[in-house]
């Protein structure tokens, strides 16, 4: 058998992760000078002007190795959270964390539980690892189905995501909902909650994890730089877990698996929690102002506890993401986060939710027309 027709074998099943679609691609295909990318979940104001100076200290550097434990950046995020640096492992991305899960949790025929439509990167890591997942679908809210989560553990599952805030959705479990789940979880079964847009939310019943954390030994909390923070371009995630679930998640990691830049940008990033609230408040104002206005445009949308918003579409989310693009307005298609006829689009600057908002009238005013 040739090595190309072994590897067809082998990843014919695979569904590959869909980024969101370029600037510089869209400048291409359109002639558009100023695209507005609402694909990814970027933040609009990037990140604390703090960074510079602390990536500026890092350039001198460069021809060092990283710090293989990110012991500064450990240190720094367990003085923010009031835990031990041995509770935390840093990752490049929470992305690699997600990776490592999987092939830690995955191992001799170990199954793992998810829910669909969520972060497609657990079912991409699953397969691409050889495991078996069970995707549970979300309730008729969009909602997590814990009840259905639960009555598929069985002796052979051995990890739980739970992405709270859910991507793409939006949508958010009670700190009740999820204690009662974890009451039932067998304490063979790893949990991870995935809270990559935690800095986003403002819901009262959201479960903070990190607090209760000591009285689940079996929970690990996932958060990120690449949101809020405004890093996304330098990739730095954490996880929050056990020593223990640590220890042995750190087996797997490539020893420099965090830049040096990467670091020194996340410990600067961290010391400006001002940053943080103004991205909130900002986020929370354009949401606003993005429900009331689809509202007027009639379009259903789902009220989201991270910084984007699921709009509800009348025809197949492909051809109305190419609608949005022909405008210079890149938007992730539903189809790629298995939602059809809904497209996510992230929160931007008022600017840009504007060109947003002027594009999909352009497009409602047109639904009789063959989109």
């Amino acid at each position: 058998m040739k090595l190309t027709s072994l590897l067809e074998k082998n990843l014919s099943g695979l569904r590959s992760y869909e980024p969101g679609r370029g600037k510089e691609k869209i400048r291409e295909d359109y002639d558009i000078k100023e695209p507005v990318k609402l694909a990814s979940n970027e933040n609009p104001y990037g990140c604390s002007p703090r960074v510079r100076a602390g990536i500026e200290k890092e350039m001198s550097r460069l021809k060092e190795y990283p710090e293989s434990m990110a012991e500064p950046l450990r240190r720094d995020l367990a003085d923010f959270y009031d835990i031990t640096p041995e509770e935390i492992i840093v990752g490049n991305g929470s992305d690699e964390l997600i990776g490592l899960l999987v092939e830690m949790m995955g191992r001799n025929q170990g199954e793992i539980i998810y829910a669909d439509p969520s972060f497609v990167k657990y079912r991409v890591y699953i397969q691409s690892k050889g495991c078996r997942g069970v995707a549970v679908p979300l309730d008729e809210n969009y909602r997590h189905d814990l009840s259905a989560m639960k009555a598929k553990i069985t002796e052979k599952i051995r990890l739980i995501f739970i992405c709270d805030p859910n991507n793409p959705t939006g949508t958010l479990l009670t700190a009740a909902e999820i204690t009662a789940f974890l009451r039932e979880v067998p304490e063979h079964v790893l949990v991870v909650i995935d809270q990559a847009y935690h800095e986003y939310v403002t819901d009262p019943e959201y479960f903070s994890a990190v607090a209760d954390r000591e009285n689940w030994p079996n929970l690990l909390i996932l958060r990120t730089f690449s949101k809020a923070y405004g890093l996304a371009g330098l990739r730095v995630g954490y996880g929050i877990s056990s020593p223990e679930i640590i220890h042995y998640l750190t087996q797997l990691k490539d020893t420099f698996n965090s830049n040096r830049l990467a670091q020194a940008a996340a410990c600067a990033a961290l010391k400006d929690q001002q940053h943080i609230e103004d991205s909130r408040r900002k986020n929370n104002r354009e949401k606003e102002y993005l429900y009331q206005k689809l509202e007027e445009l009639k379009l259903d949308y789902q009220i989201s506890q991270g910084n984007f918003v699921l709009i509800e579409t009348s025809a197949a989310s492909r051809k109305i993401s190419k609608k949005l693009e022909e405008q210079g307005i890149i938007v992730k298609p539903g189809a790629a986060l298995g939602l059809e006829n809904t497209v996510r689009a992230t929160v931007g600057s008022r600017s840009d939710n504007q060109k947003l908002l002027a594009a999909l009238e352009k497009i409602v005013s047109g639904w009789n027309l063959a989109i």
